[in-house]
């Protein structure tokens, strides 16, 4: 029976032979096999509770505490730990009185209770050989990077130690107290465990409850390891594509809240959640605002990582073992495909943003990357979805970049040109005989698209002339574009109306009449608030420009130590002291000589 005690605690056979070895003849049983355990058989505590407790690292709590139980049958004396009986060695009375020594931790409340037999053990806890381990990485003597020193150097038989009990180890742990710890043990095991993937269910679990519970700030004194550990997850590696979108996402948000440092996994991101068609968890990170990148000129900060208020972009590596260096071409190709993914949602506004942000990133060579002109091609469709026009380049885009915009994208100038005039047939034809094109820029569905929305447009454009217009009067003064034709009766008309307003393209309502020619549009001729609106967009408006400010501050607090920027500051300022000067000597020269004696000069 005692073999089949220890079978179902989980000792190894290996193991039970071994002590079946050492207590050969000097213990067994006397009764049934499947009656009660002799009364010889007592579980006891081995040692009297502690009366110290055990600091966890960035924490005052103290760490759960565990209890020894031995049991006398025959001759010997045996150790039962509590870990599936996996430290059972024969003791003696000096190896017994060293262990006295130890300080010892309380029983757990859990309790376990072996089936048909009746006996009551406390919770599984790590083994004897392991207990070592768990001392190190619950440690509390050590801090901040001599803490994760100690923890790196873990030696081999260590880290096996947390192979062969990982469950025990993390139950052991504090997660929040303990992120350090916690996320050793899980880098210990995924890399020992890169083929045992019929044990990773249980574990992936709890790295999934770790990811979204962990404390920040520890984690920035192994934010290298932990962003490697990520990057496992958004290639793919150990979740599903959905899962590993929103997991890394939610990870990446817990250290930058405000998500405005750029880091090494945004872009494998968003090129892992555009090709596996998981955008929307990952719209949280790619629709906040970069303003800071790794390794930027006077990015460092003194402060310890410990003070929570270190931005991000101080403690942030520029570079993965295997994504590699931030590089201009990753970033021009993350924005773009933000600009993509906001594409497929239909947020044509938040699109035209992002890729406005390609267009006009700053280039060296007086020139334009391939990236930042095909992103122009689709930022001019874009315009068109989002403001029934083409769109103008924003003032600060480089001189460089728009001539070559002017030269290589003039097909698309053309046709955006024709987009807001009634030459319904040229924009037609221009469509028509650029296929091959908009097929090699891979933009036949969206300029598809923008020829739908061209009579779309046309009703929306009715508002600046009627605050109420029939559906009769919508259908003869707007053409498909497509077909160069109106729409075929009022019905059609009618049911393109009411998809606009369903899609809230158009504001505005239809007043039903006896026929669908005789039912009306009506456009709002207010833009009036309720109070309850007005308050809501007021603590939205106010919440804006705190963030802003906070923001505006600490960029203004970096390029005011920038030799770069004060270089490009004192050259503009020179160049609108000139510009002034010019304006001057213009007006003097356009000053006659008999206004001179009149004194005109007094009023320049």
């Amino acid at each position: 029976m005692l073999r089949d005690c220890l079978g179902a605690l989980g000792v190894p056979p290996g193991r039970l032979q071994a002590l079946e070895r050492i207590h050969a003849g000097g213990c067994c049983w006397t009764q049934d096999p499947l009656g009660p355990p002799p009364p010889s058989f007592e579980l006891q505590p081995q040692h009297p509770p502690p009366t110290t407790t055990t600091r966890l690292p960035f924490a005052s709590q103290p760490a759960p505490r565990r209890r020894r139980w031995t049991f006398t049958s025959g001759r010997r004396r045996l150790f039962l730990s509590t870990a599936c009986g996996s430290a059972l060695a024969p003791t003696s009375r000096s190896s017994r009185v060293a262990d006295e020594n130890v300080p010892q931790e309380p029983a757990l409340a859990r309790t376990k209770t072996l089936p048909r037999r009746g006996i009551v053990i406390p919770a599984q806890q790590p083994p004897a050989h392991a207990r070592g381990v768990l001392a190190q990485i619950q440690d509390g003597k050590s801090q901040g990077s001599h803490y994760v020193s100690a923890l790196g150097n873990l030696p081999r038989e260590a880290r096996a130690a947390v192979s062969d009990v990982p469950d025990e180890f993390l139950d052991e742990l504090d997660l929040e107290h303990n992120s350090i710890g916690y996320f050793f043990v899980f880098d210990i095991l995924l890399s020992e465990r890169n083929e045992a993937t019929d044990e990773r269910p249980p574990l992936l679990e709890k790295l999934l409850v770790f990811l979204m519970s962990f404390d920040p700030v520890q984690i920035r004194y192994v934010i290298g390891p932990f962003l490697a550990l990520l990057e496992r997850i958004v290639r793919g590696e150990l979740y599903s594509p959905l899962v590993a979108v929103d997991l890394a996402t939610t990870a990446l948000l817990r250290i930058d809240p405000d998500g405005s440092t750029f880091t090494p996994l945004h872009h494998i991101l968003a090129i892992n959640a555009f090709a596996t068609n998981a955008v929307e968890p990952a719209l949280k990170l790619l629709g906040a605002d970069i303003l800071f990148y790794p390794g930027m000129t006077n990015s460092k900060d003194t402060r310890p990582l410990c003070d929570p208020d270190v931005p991000p972009s101080a403690f942030m590596p520029s570079a993965t073992a295997r994504s590699g260096t931030i590089t201009s071409a990753k970033v021009l190709e993350y924005e773009l495909l933000c600009g993509m993914a906001y594409m497929e949602r239909r947020d044509w506004a938040s699109a035209r943003t992002a890729l406005e942000r390609v267009i006009t990133y700053p280039c060296k060579d007086r020139g334009a990357s391939a990236i930042m002109v095909a992103a122009h091609k689709k930022w001019l469709l874009v315009g068109l979805m989002h403001e029934g026009k083409a769109p103008s380049l924003p003032a600060h885009t480089p001189q460089g970049a728009q001539s070559a915009y002017q030269l290589l994208n003039k097909r698309y100038s053309s046709f955006a040109s024709l987009f807001d005039t009634f030459k319904q047939a040229e924009l037609k034809e221009e469509f028509e005989s650029n296929q091959d094109a908009w097929a090699e820029d891979a933009n036949t569905e969206l300029i598809a698209e923008v020829m739908a929305a061209y009579q779309k447009w046309q009703i929306i454009n009715l508002r600046k002339v009627y605050l109420r217009v029939s559906i009769s009067e919508v259908r003869s003064s707007t053409v498909d574009a497509r077909t160069g034709q109106r729409l075929p009766d009022d019905q059609a008309a009618l049911a393109l109306v009411r998809d606009m307003i369903q899609s809230n393209m158009v504001q505005g309502s239809v007043e039903d009449g006896p026929t669908a020619g005789e039912s009306y549009l009506h456009f709002p001729h207010t833009d009036t608030l309720s109070e309850r609106d007005f308050a809501i967009e007021v603590a939205r408006s106010h919440r804006s420009v705190e963030h802003l400010s906070s923001l505006y501050r600490a960029t203004n607090k970096r390029l005011s130590s920038n030799k770069d920027y004060l270089r490009h500051v004192s050259q503009e300022q020179k160049r609108a002291k000139m510009d002034r000067e010019g304006d001057a000597a213009v007006e003097l020269e356009q000053i006659e000589d008999e206004d001179l004696m009149t004194g005109v000069m007094a009023h320049v």
